[in-house]
């Protein structure tokens, strides 16, 4: 399935627009919870802002590791764009492309 596909089906959804800059994380953090507890810390570190010295290892590990729950059960896991949007995208379908 096509990005563009899995939009229009409900399977992506933008969730931290790229404007925010470096307080995506920051943003992300605060907004949203994670289904992994061993990311707890990431979580707080990245909550606390980009002037923490493991604020951009965290996300590292937050993008690579975490997922998230969608109002309808599903679960999604995080996707970071070339130009830094956030998307959760539904973990049981396969993307044909990147973004």
């Amino acid at each position: 399935m096509n990005w563009e596909e899995a939009y229009n089906r409900g399977h992506v959804e933008l969730i931290v627009d790229s404007a925010n800059g470096i307080y995506v994380p920051k943003v992300f953090a605060r907004s949203y919870v994670l289904r992994e507890a061993d990311l707890d810390e990431d979580m707080e570190i990245c909550s606390s802002g980009p002037d923490g010295e493991f604020y951009w290892d965290a996300w590292s590990e937050i993008i690579d590791n975490g997922t998230i729950d969608g109002l309808s059960g599903a679960v999604y896991r995080i996707f970071v764009s070339d130009n830094g949007d956030v998307f959760a995208v539904d973990d049981s379908i396969e993307l044909d492309d990147d973004l």
